[in-house]
């Protein structure tokens, strides 16, 4: 991934299926902002890139673009999730996963289709790509979130 002459990513920037529009600031002295696998930068946002919708929620023939963020919570973060195709709707969660369960079997139910398990929410934020997940950990004070377990990508 690019960088400009300060050193930063330049955003916003692709990666595989999603386009990351901002990394946010890591928050380091409140530890529910990491935990041991992932850190959530506040401000982090991230859309589903044009080649790789997700099923819509509203409409059963179509699929829409969604757009993950990470909020500041207080003491912890807000996962926010809001579809292109329904903005007046905002799912709000403490974990990434909260949000997208209610996405996914959304999205199901609308199909008559049911949806046995939980989706793996830091997957669908982009947080377990790699990429992604090396660009957050080389953002300043990540190295000062004292729970998250540092990677060799």
């Amino acid at each position: 991934v690019e960088r400009d002459e300060h050193g930063n990513y330049r955003l916003p920037v692709e990666i595989d299926s999603w386009t990351v529009l901002s990394l946010g600031q890591v928050v380091f002295d409140r530890p529910a902002f990491h935990n041991q696998r992932y850190i959530y930068p506040v401000g982090y946002k991230k859309k589903n890139s044009l080649h790789r919708w997700y099923r819509s929620m509203v409409d059963p023939r179509s699929d829409t673009q969604y757009t993950c963020e990470i909020l500041d919570g207080g003491q912890e973060p807000i996962f926010r999730l809001e579809a292109d195709d329904n903005p007046g709707e905002v799912y709000m969660g403490p974990t990434p996963t909260t949000v997208w369960t209610i996405a996914v079997r959304r999205a199901f139910a609308i199909r008559n289709m049911d949806y046995g398990h939980n989706p793996v929410g830091p997957d669908f934020f982009g947080l377990r790509k790699n990429t992604i997940a090396k660009m957050i950990q080389d953002l300043p004070n990540a190295d000062q979130c004292k729970n998250y377990i540092w990677q060799t990508f």
